[in-house]
């Protein structure tokens, strides 16, 4: 196998164990072939990424080993009980949310990675109530904000990555997207190209990480939107043309 089936074998799999993961911390039943073949697809997996990354070579591959690597499962910190009170139990349960993002920084910490999962979606409104006071906290958010970026590999919530990004990473300063910057990369490998682009600008803007190889994806990602604007030229150029015909042909 050449470096690049290397890397196409292992996304899949590691897609497949993903999404066996997620079931299984969902409570969905597996049954114990499903489990069984978890196990010797895992195995395979961490055979195939040690080979891969012993062959890995800068120069001729743009996927560093560590962007395929599984990540072991994480779960959001125990609520404090004195807090429970104030936790949000909707989408639109502004007032505990308000009122818990006013305690002492120190108090709400361990709460601040489930506060971010109202992220997911920015039109909620117990979103539109907390970013700004979450947003003022800087630099002292970072931890919350790997946690919540765990959980959403783990999910596959590209969406709200994207919230993150946009309502709360942006503003951070570099030392902190440092600290992010593991889970943020892998995303530059995500279907969603439009979050893809979005690290890959956020890592260039901060100059960490390996700026040749960003730079590599930034024109792997030039290139792709090309296609998509010519592919939207050509439908909307078809459809002037028929437009027209149609006209042309009326009496």
């Amino acid at each position: 196998m050449n470096s690049s089936d290397y890397v196409y074998a292992l996304q899949g799999l590691r897609f497949w164990l993903d999404d066996m993961t997620r079931r299984q911390h969902s409570r969905a039943n597996l049954d114990p072939g499903e489990e069984e073949m978890m196990l010797q697809v895992e195995l395979c997996y961490q055979e195939m990424w040690g080979a891969y990354a012993s062959i890995y070579n800068p120069e001729s591959n743009m996927v560093p080993p560590d962007l395929l690597e599984r990540a072991a499962w994480t779960n959001f910190p125990a609520w404090p009980e004195s807090l429970l009170a104030l936790r949000p139990q909707d989408k639109c349960d502004t007032d505990k949310a308000k009122r818990l993002l006013q305690l002492p920084f120190e108090r709400i910490e361990p709460c601040l990675p489930e506060m971010l999962t109202w992220l997911q979606d920015p039109n909620w409104p117990v979103a539109g109530a907390i970013v700004d006071p979450l947003a003022a906290m800087g630099d002292k958010l970072t931890p919350a904000l790997l946690q919540a970026l765990k959980m959403a590999r783990q999910e596959n919530d590209s969406w709200w990555v994207c919230n993150l990004i946009l309502n709360l990473i942006n503003q951070l300063p570099a030392s902190s997207v440092e600290t992010l910057r593991a889970e943020l990369s892998h995303w530059i490998l995500s279907e969603d190209q439009e979050l893809g682009v979005m690290v890959i600008k956020l890592l260039l803007r901060h100059k960490l990480g390996d700026q040749q190889n960003l730079r590599r994806w930034a024109r792997i990602k030039i290139d792709a939107y090309a296609e998509y604007i010519e592919e939207l030229q050509d439908a909307l150029k078809e459809e002037e043309e028929e437009e027209e015909e149609e006209e042309g042909n009326q009496p």
